[in-house]
């Protein structure tokens, strides 16, 4: 009787190419899922040698031998998507080349948790053995005995021929079949192999030598990809300069693709030595796309902890932290925080509340959205689908966020998610996943927000067999161009995992969006200045994003998705912003914009361009777009209730002098009636109307009689 105690095991899993063809194994089969042949060593299976064993890839088949003599026994594994609950067909072709008659080879089968089905076959004495084993115990669905010939079968093959063994799940059994006769079938319920984990692989007992000459898997699914995939992705490792013999993780590349904040596990560099869990470094791009030589990014980020980016918002001044700090920079807790650029560098993290927090795995992801409102995560908790899923909170007035709401069905899977990244568009999201089918443990699928529930979202499409791997592939982040991507990736790495760089296909690319870039001015200094961005959505008066500038050098970034009409403008304390506008209801592609923006002290005889206020052409009638910068006036004056000011309006030279000394008068009552209307004493407003007598600008152009179509105030009194 073969005897399975005393194993000493390994587990190596590696992925599968996704291949739709036809079989005729029985009627009506699922199609080819994964197959391998052995001509090459793309599909992960393990390679290596000891003392006790071999695996190699050789001469078209994948030699297996176990040198041990003390009944230890081996395996190697492979992995792919699997739903147990659809039809499916293990097959393996295994020639045995030598080994003690007593001892057998076959299929092994992970059902998770210490759980496994083996179908083992003893060439030499033309016996098998079917079994399931948890915990080191053995139960024998079909067991066979040395001296009990009926137990024995004519199906096997003997040594140096090859025999193809097949664990099938085919209606409501599940057959075992040995050169295409049926051996044993039993009930497909209850018997353990529902909760198959997609691990399989080779089983061999002591002193033996096997060659695998093929390993497929048939399967009833499909692998759903974005459209339009071209052929020719390159996984572009990033080098030397950021890439080292340890682990590389969560890369973060920021909206500019000019800065990487990512982690290196056990370096002994790192704060913590060698057991140090993760330590942040940054690295800024050079030339012809190579990066400069990173460095750790210093206290009080880094500490003996486990310290990594969580994301980094677009104006590059604020990022959201892994874990929680004391104020001396050690480590306080698990959860996330918030640092701050200062003049110094960058702030103690603070304290991120979220709302009814807990989680019940032992690990979470989290990525912010580019306007810092929304905060997406993976967790384990009661309304969880199975292991981790994604979940949303929302940013709260008074700083914290939402109990976390789950994404739906549609994204979550009873085998868990993680890595979350939603892109600067604000609707595309990115995440990795055991549970929608895969190339093998882990894939990028992407999927998209269909409305403003957060739980409505389109089908989420995987990333494709470029993208994605033959290894573990997760923490996956797109610079707001969509131009690349980047990923870390177990498959020809420098060290343990590396982060490599993706040109993505337009398909697999987020919605458009503006990057607006430029500095806060003092408007009549013009010295930079430090100071919040806020911007809206000037046909609801919503505030969209907020965002800081640079204290140094008053630099700042914003990323405007499409599908509106923004405002946006710079707040300080004594200070009224000069604010912009962009319509961006037409994108269609990315671009980059530099505006500067301008801050005016509040003192007496200031000036100010009221920028975001719209009239049809030739009326006074005010559009519902001026809103938010009425308001902000409104706001103002209620604040410094001794302020005195006139409303002027101007025009370009385009019309009689009369017809436009009239339409300028109009318009400056128009923002007068508001204010007044909004609570402000009449007696603190005045309104004049300068016609074409005041331009700011030429009117040979169409920018510059732009520029003279507007609306000032002057502060009178303070």
């Amino acid at each position: 009787m073969i005897s399975f105690s005393s194993i000493a095991g390994r587990l190596f899993v590696g992925l599968s190419l996704l291949l739709f063809i036809s079989t005729s194994l029985y009627a009506q089969s699922p199609s080819l899922f994964f197959f391998d042949d052995f001509e090459t060593t793309s599909k992960g299976w393990y390679e290596g040698e000891t003392e006790k064993y071999s695996f190699k890839i050789t001469n078209g088949g994948y030699l297996c031998t176990n040198k041990s003599v003390s009944g230890e026994t081996f395996w190697s594994t492979n992995s792919t998507y699997l739903n147990p609950d659809k039809e499916f067909t293990y097959q393996f072709k295994i020639k045995e080349l030598g080994g003690y008659a007593s001892d057998g080879a076959g299929i092994y089968l992970s059902a998770g948790n210490n759980k496994y089905f083996y179908f083992v076959i003893n060439p030499e004495r033309f016996e098998y053995a079917i079994a399931s084993s948890e915990n080191g115990k053995n139960t024998f669905l079909y067991e066979y005995y040395g001296s009990n010939t009926n137990k024995r079968t004519a199906a096997i093959k003997p040594r140096n021929v090859t025999n193809t063994l097949e664990i099938a799940h085919k209606g409501s059994n599940i057959l075992f079949r040995l050169n295409d006769t049926e051996l044993l079938s039993i009930p497909y319920a209850g018997s353990g192999f529902e909760s198959l984990t997609g691990v399989f692989g080779i089983f061999m007992r002591t002193n033996m030598t096997v060659v695998v000459e093929e390993a497929s898997l048939y399967h009833d699914v499909q692998i759903k990809t974005v459209p339009n995939l071209t052929n020719g992705i390159k996984r572009e490792n990033l080098g030397a300069n950021i890439n080292t013999i340890y682990a590389e993780k969560l890369p973060y590349i920021a909206a500019d693709g000019k800065t990487l904040y990512y982690s290196i596990q056990g370096n002994p560099a790192n704060t913590g030595g060698t057991m140090d869990g993760d330590e942040i470094y940054v690295a800024t791009a050079a030339a012809e796309g190579n990066w400069n030589k990173s460095t750790a990014i210093g206290k009080p980020l880094n500490n003996a902890g486990p310290n990594a980016v969580i994301s980094v918002t677009p104006d590059n001044n604020s990022m959201l932290i892994m874990n929680q700090y004391n104020a001396d920079g050690t480590q306080k807790g698990s959860g996330v925080s918030f640092s701050y650029r200062t003049e110094s560098g960058w702030s103690v993290p603070a304290d991120v509340v979220i709302n009814n927090f807990y989680n019940r795995a032992n690990t979470n992801e989290y990525s912010l959205s580019a306007d810092r409102k929304v905060l997406f995560m993976t967790l384990q908790r009661d309304d969880s689908k199975g292991d981790k899923d994604v979940y949303v909170s929302f940013l709260q007035k008074d700083g914290s966020f939402s109990t976390p709401l789950n994404l739906g069905s549609q994204v979550n899977t009873s085998k868990g998610e993680l890595t979350p990244f939603i892109a600067a568009d604000g609707v595309t999201l990115y995440f990795a996943t055991y549970g929608h089918p895969t190339y093998g443990s882990a894939d990028i699928y992407m999927t998209r927000r269909l409305d403003s529930t957060y739980t409505n979202w389109s089908e989420p499409l995987n990333l494709g067999p470029e993208i994605n791997s033959t290894a573990w592939d997760a923490y996956y982040s797109v610079e707001a161009s969509g131009k690349y991507a980047y990923m870390v990736t177990a498959e020809n790495s420098i060290g343990d995992i590396d982060i490599v760089r993706i040109a993505l296909p337009q398909s697999a690319k987020p919605k458009p969006v503006v990057l607006v870039y430029g500095k806060v001015l003092h408007a009549t200094t013009k010295l930079p200045l430090k100071a919040n961005i806020q911007y809206v959505d000037l046909a609801t008066g919503k505030e969209i994003g907020i965002a800081t500038s640079d204290p140094k050098t008053g630099e700042y970034k914003i990323v405007l998705p499409t599908g509106a009409n923004y405002g946006f403008l710079a707040q300080k304390e004594n200070f009224f912003s000069v604010s912009d506008n962009m319509d961006l209801n037409d994108l269609k592609e990315y671009k980059e914009l530099e505006r500067n923006l301008y801050l005016a002290p509040l003192i007496t005889g200031q000036t100010i361009r009221l920028n975001n206020l719209f009239f049809d052409t030739g009326k006074s009638d005010l559009r519902k777009e001026s809103y938010a910068e009425l308001n902000r006036t409104v706001e103002l004056m209620k604040l410094y209730l001794t302020m005195t000011i006139e409303i002027s309006g101007h025009t370009d030279n385009v019309g009689g002098d009369a017809e436009n000394q009239t339409l300028s008068e109009n318009r400056a009552k128009a923002v007068v009636n508001y204010l007044v209307s909004h609570g402000i004493d009449a007696s603190r407003v005045q309104s004049k109307g300068y016609g074409k007598t005041k331009p700011v600008s030429t009117n040979d152009t169409d920018h510059g009689r732009q520029l003279n179509r507007r609306v000032d105030f002057t502060i009178i009194k303070m």
